[in-house]
């Protein structure tokens, strides 16, 4: 088995052809480092020297089992060992095996919880591996209850606001919209946007991620009124302003902004509705034509929406998002620079979003 001529990363051609028995060898090696008194290097048996990429599939596993089975032996409150387990927790996910995931994950966290109960970031890292388990097999309410437990734990020891206690409340928010408790996952997003923008910028990748979620969540809503879509049709806009910025077009993040806000304005683009001739069809249909006409003053500075043409407006709006729409689609194919992409981009921000170029 060990003479098996394997590849499993990113090399291309003959550079990322090994014997598995040499790779385990050359990592071996490597792991030894705790006896002159270092932390062990274990990048060896999950990562490629040679191009930097993670290993993946049966090498993976391969590796990581490996590794496990050289710190097995090793007392339950050695470091390296509960490490070991932790790759091999990952390994086992990353290639289906489930139930025997669920296992070394628990037997992760118990481990670190009875031996190394202050090593606090270590356990939550364990806990995070375990509701991405449970997530994953679609327990949503378990994956829930320990993503709780790790927010709570990432504000406590790391700090409200920390870039570790937004990515845990992301993952909360993750649950909580699997379950469509959305009502739930707004205020938490809510709460967290306006913190992050305090401690880490409006700009910061991770801000705008909850922003994101933020709109999705008021878009996905049944219960969301037509004052959540345009509150979300705003906050599409300007995440998908900055993450062009920020990340550029190409970006997979500015993608789905630009996807998202195609489809807010198309179920925003909708026609007015229709007065009734009768006296008291007449009186209730004017109080929701007046609450239309408040409704539409959300878009007049966007759209410069003129109220005297209704079919003009309509029909420019669902152009637009059709237009932003196609935008989107073409983004992923497409080389950056084309002089073709750039003419239409400038277009796009000058009539429809308004950024200076």
């Amino acid at each position: 088995e060990g003479k098996t001529i394997v590849r499993g990363c990113a090399c291309r051609g003959t550079a990322g052809l090994a014997h598995l028995s040499c790779m385990i060898g050359r990592a071996l090696e490597a792991s030894q480092k705790p006896l002159a008194g270092t932390f062990p290097d274990f990048r060896e048996w999950t990562t490629c020297s040679d191009c930097g990429s993670n290993y993946r599939g049966s090498v993976q596993l391969a590796m990581c089992w490996a590794l496990w089975e050289t710190f097995v032996d090793r007392p339950q409150s050695d470091v390296y060992r509960c490490k070991a387990m932790h790759h091999l927790t990952m390994a086992l996910l990353a290639n289906g095996r489930v139930d025997e995931a669920m296992d070394a994950g628990w037997a992760s966290v118990e481990t670190l919880r009875r031996f190394h109960p202050k090593q606090h970031g270590h356990i939550m890292q364990a806990l995070t591996q375990l509701a991405n388990v449970y997530a994953s097999q679609g327990k949503h309410v378990d994956a829930l209850n320990i993503r709780e437990e790790i927010f709570a734990g990432r504000k406590n020891y790391d700090g409200p606001g920390t870039r570790l206690a937004v990515c845990a409340a992301l993952h909360v928010n993750n649950s909580l919209q699997k379950m469509k408790r959305y009502a739930e996952a707004k205020t938490l997003l809510r709460t967290q946007w306006m913190v992050g923008k305090r401690t880490l910028g409006i700009d910061d990748h991770l801000v705008l991620n909850v922003c994101a979620n933020l709109t999705h969540c008021l878009s996905v809503d049944p219960a969301s009124t037509r004052e959540d879509l345009v509150e979300a049709q705003r906050l599409a806009q300007d995440t998908f302003q900055r993450r062009q910025l920020v990340l550029g077009l190409a970006h997979e993040d500015t993608r789905y902004s630009a996807s998202l806000l195609a489809r807010l304005l198309k179920k925003l683009a909708k026609p007015k509705p229709v007065v009734a001739d009768t006296d008291a069809g007449a009186a209730g249909d004017e109080d929701a034509s007046s609450d239309w006409s408040s409704e539409d003053s959300d878009f007049s500075d966007w759209y410069d929406w003129d109220s005297e043409d209704d079919e003009r407006d309509e029909a420019r709006a669902r152009r637009l998002g059709e237009r932003l729409e196609r935008l989107a689609a073409k983004l992923p194919v497409v080389e950056s620079g084309g002089e073709w992409l750039w003419r239409e981009v400038l277009w796009f921000t000058r009539s429809v979003i308004g950024v200076s170029w």
